[in-house]
């Protein structure tokens, strides 16, 4: 028991608490829970975070083939709310929640819904009844109390049905009694880049924030801008990404094997020649999968260090688009989105001067940018 404590305590605590906030804050919260830890004689892992414990690496890079934004932040976000027992509502100023979900369901019937719409709980009941995903777009500071029974997962046993693990589940949507399917899935998203939920709302639903921060747009620009400069980094990056996380799980399988072995073995385990032939193949495809591991990260950290001679281009352009952002505070007339900006980085260094020194290259695509502008 302590030992599944000791792995499982910071997880809960962040899929509970962490998601409406900053990077920023998330990380001091962390930190004053493992100092704090210790004095309340609780096991716990210091070293590794929520998502090295609840993050699938294949499932992320799925998720980010899809449109997750590349970052550290928004990761945890979605590994989060991927374990969370309530539908997220996203605060999502800048759309990339919004398109993440559009492109992860499009080919699930996902039925993309608005508070605003005639047919808003028409459309909310056939998503219930044959588990369509649903998307709740632009939402504001409030939510229809219609929506309660959702937000809840309100659900009975069907009438005429006992309570069991076998019942046909229902949810009360207004009047009707809607047979509540376990594929249904509820995401919901707002534009506005700072809300204030009360309570009774903050509650039913798991606030994910989505906003874009420097920290983040500077990993996602980084990304284009290596992928267009070095297409093959990219690639080898993503190939190691995922490589790695099946020897990983290649591993935790033998570990498991092993186990099961042991415990199914009667008698005295030296005694049993099949089992000391199992165990020794599983040693040896163990040491062969570590060692295949450790060359993969050494292999990452070699391209981590080539991608970070782009970080100048990637700075640059993030404090560029965080004053464009600011200028909708002088007049609404100032809108610009990211995917505007994000299109006209992309040119700039297509379209720039390309001189073979690293340096020379870096300022040719921030004066071309700059200029695009």
């Amino acid at each position: 028991m302590p030992s599944n404590l000791s792995v499982c305590f910071r997880p809960a605590g962040a899929v509970a608490y962490l998601t409406p906030f900053t990077d920023r804050y998330r990380r001091q919260l962390l930190r004053r829970w493992v100092s704090a830890l210790p004095g309340a004689a609780v096991p716990h892992n210091p070293g590794r975070g929520p998502v090295d414990t609840l993050g699938d690496p294949v499932l992320i890079r799925l998720w980010q083939v899809d449109g997750l934004p590349r970052d550290a932040l928004s990761t945890e976000s979605a590994v989060l709310m991927a374990h969370s027992r309530r539908w997220p509502l996203f605060i999502d100023p800048q759309g990339q929640a919004n398109r993440w979900i559009r492109n992860t369901y499009k080919n699930a019937d996902l039925t993309v819904l608005k508070l605003s719409d005639g047919h808003l709980m028409r459309s909310l009941e056939t998503a219930i009844r044959y588990g369509f995903p649903t998307l709740l777009e632009h939402v504001g500071e409030e939510l229809d109390p219609a929506l309660d029974p959702v937000l809840t997962r309100a659900t009975i046993p069907a009438p005429g049905q006992a309570p069991g693990s076998g019942a046909q589940l229902v949810l009360k949507l207004g009047d009707t009694l809607v047979p509540y399917n376990a594929n249904f899935k509820l995401f919901i998203t707002t534009k506005l880049g700072n809300p204030h939920y009360l309570p009774e709302v903050a509650i039913k639903v798991l606030l994910v924030n989505f906003a874009l921060v420097s920290s983040g747009l500077t990993e996602q620009l980084l990304a284009l801008v290596v992928t267009e400069e070095r297409p093959d980094l990219e690639e080898a990056r993503a190939a190691i990404v995922t490589s790695t996380a099946r020897m990983k799980h290649e591993l935790k399988e033998i570990e498991d094997r092993t186990l099961d072995l042991l415990s199914a073995s009667e008698g005295s385990p030296v005694d049993d020649i099949d089992l000391i032939l199992s165990l020794e193949a599983s040693k040896v495809k163990s040491e062969e999968i570590s060692s295949r591991v450790e060359a993969s990260e050494e292999t990452q950290r070699e391209i981590d260090r080539t991608r970070a001679g782009y970080i100048p281009v990637a700075n640059r352009a993030q404090i560029l688009y965080f004053c464009l952002d600011d200028l909708s505070r002088l007049d609404p007339m100032y809108q610009y989105s990211l995917e505007w900006f994000t299109a006209i980085f992309v040119a700039s260094v297509r379209g720039s001067a390309r001189p073979e020194d690293l340096a020379q290259r870096i300022r040719a695509v921030n004066e071309a940018f700059t200029f695009s502008l």
